[in-house]
């Protein structure tokens, strides 16, 4: 198994290239006239951010969205946790797998996992 040449997301092939969300990202970039490659160049913590939604957030849609949005901003961040106020969770990957979820019945493919908390915490405010 290969790894994206841009986040470090497992390829489930050993030919090298992008993850799916990568790929878009470029494709995307290119029909803007921008190279994503060169700005997403950078290290790749191997630790996850908590985002915590405020009280009238819930729902997996809506978590992945919030994931995918924090992935977009934060360049360097390979791995999110998305906390629900009722105590749901789930963990993101840059390509937006799933590493961990509140549910412990939940079967979760063996790619990378994160090494720890980095500190990082967004609080979701109200809206």
């Amino acid at each position: 198994m290969s790894e994206c040449e841009l986040c470090g997301a497992p390829l489930y092939s050993d030919a090298p290239g992008f993850c799916g969300h990568c790929k878009e990202l470029e494709e995307q970039a290119e029909a803007e006239g921008d190279w994503i490659a060169d700005e997403m160049k950078v290290p790749m913590r191997d630790t996850y951010d908590k985002i915590r939604l405020a009280s009238n957030e819930w729902g997996s849609p809506l978590m992945r969205e919030i994931a995918q949005a924090h992935f977009a901003g934060h360049p360097d961040c390979r791995f999110v946790l998305v906390h629900e106020h009722g105590g749901w969770w789930l963990g993101y990957r840059r390509d937006l797998t799933i590493w961990c979820s509140a549910n412990d019945a939940a079967v979760l493919d063996g790619g990378p996992r994160p090494l720890g908390a980095s500190g990082i915490v967004v609080q979701r405010e109200i809206h």
